[in-house]
């Protein structure tokens, strides 16, 4: 009888020891598991902040390709004005004055 007592508690005690490495090895798992829950959030987070970028980039490349081309627009009509300016000088002098009264 306490031979097969000593048998049942040696297998008792060898059950529990393995039920006690299998919880060691589920604990880590399961904070493994949190960790990489963690670091997906975060891989998330910094997705939807580039996506949020982008959109900000996009919308102020667009307005500044606009202003750009509003600028070059002006400079443009600028110059054309200073070109008719100086055609109109030069016109003027060679055909005798403002009204042009000799190239008529």
């Amino acid at each position: 009888s306490s031979g097969i007592n000593a048998e049942y508690e040696g297998t008792v005690s060898k059950v529990q020891n393995e039920i006690d490495d299998l919880k060691q090895i589920m604990v880590k798992n399961i904070d493994s598991l949190s960790q990489r829950g963690e670091r997906i959030e975060l891989l998330v987070d910094k997705a939807e902040n580039l996506t949020s970028q982008s959109t900000q980039f996009q919308r102020q490349s667009r307005e500044l390709r606009r202003a750009m081309f509003w600028k070059n627009v002006k400079m443009y009509l600028v110059i054309g004005g200073i070109g008719f300016a100086i055609f109109w000088v030069i016109l003027s002098i060679s055909c005798g004055g403002i009204g042009i009264p000799k190239c008529r």
